[in-house]
């Protein structure tokens, strides 16, 4: 089942093709009619840079919906968080039974998401290649 997901964002800035998109994601208290008043109602505001070659027929301030398909989602999330997790209990696992240190192989198994996020740094282009997100008006 593919689905997609959708935010409602603000145009904040148009740098040739690349077009930069402010979303603001609701809290709970987001759907309050005093919400704008209340310094207790949060949310969290992202940016989000959408490729697209008709960015001529869009202007700053104007709203629009970011749409990305679910699968991006789930590759960003295994990126981010599930191969490093996996890298760092293989890494202390191993460790651990190699050395018997637990300190050692805590140290060695944080010390190992250094070169993998630097990687992806440096794939960054390559990544964003397979991370679309579309824009409606």
């Amino acid at each position: 089942m593919n689905t997609t997901i959708k935010h409602e964002g603000v145009i904040s800035q148009i740098e040739g093709q690349k077009i930069t998109v402010r979303i603001v994601q609701a809290m709970a208290c987001g759907t309050c009619n005093v919400a704008g008043h209340c310094h207790a109602s949060g949310g969290k505001e992202k940016t989000v840079d959408v490729y697209d070659a008709n960015a001529v027929n869009y202007h700053v301030g104007e709203v629009v919906t970011v749409i990305a398909d679910g699968s991006v989602g789930h590759l960003a999330v295994a990126w981010g968080f599930g191969i490093p997790l996996i890298i760092m209990l293989a890494t202390m696992f191993l460790i651990k039974a190699f050395t018997g240190q637990d300190t050692f192989a805590a140290l060695l198994s944080i010390a190992t998401l250094i070169p993998y996020y630097l990687i992806l740094y440096l794939f960054r282009n390559k990544i964003q290649r397979k991370l679309v997100f579309r824009i409606e008006k």
